[in-house]
């Protein structure tokens, strides 16, 4: 199940079925509105935030240190995309970087919404976390 913050009601209901049937529940976290990702963040259990998303559910702009500071608070796998960087996710009590491929990139409209469901599709297949993270980044 992917949910993110635009249809607050569906995706609550939506990861409400899917962890009754231990479905993965991903959600991306991008800037919302107020108390929003409050809402959202502890009913995934995967939580791949935006920059912007992570900088205002953690309260700094450094996204290494918001990774730090939020993801030993939740019960999920957390992660945040850095763009043409790659991605961070806290793993094992510590932050591991997933690179990017360098390209000549001419539009990124959607690049993160093809992140996200490439990395829903690769964990529906069984694939483990940095893998999943791995195609996603490629994809996107």
């Amino acid at each position: 199940m992917l949910g993110d913050p635009r249809w607050i009601s569906g995706a609550e209901r939506l990861f409400a079925l899917a962890a009754a049937r231990g479905l993965p529940r991903v959600l991306d976290a991008e800037t919302s509105p107020d108390g929003v990702l409050a809402r959202l963040v502890p009913l995934a259990d995967h939580v791949v935030f935006s920059e912007r998303g992570l900088a205002e559910f953690a309260g700094t702009p450094d996204a290494e240190a918001g990774l730090v500071r939020v993801a030993p608070r939740l019960a999920a796998t957390v992660a945040v995309t850095i763009g043409e960087r790659g991605s961070l996710w806290w793993r094992d009590g510590r932050v591991l970087r997933v690179s990017a491929p360098r390209i000549a990139a001419r539009d990124t409209t959607g690049c993160g919404d093809v992140f996200h469901g490439a990395y829903a599709l690769a964990l529906a297949e069984s694939m483990p976390v940095l893998g999943a993270a791995r195609f996603a980044t490629a994809s996107a």
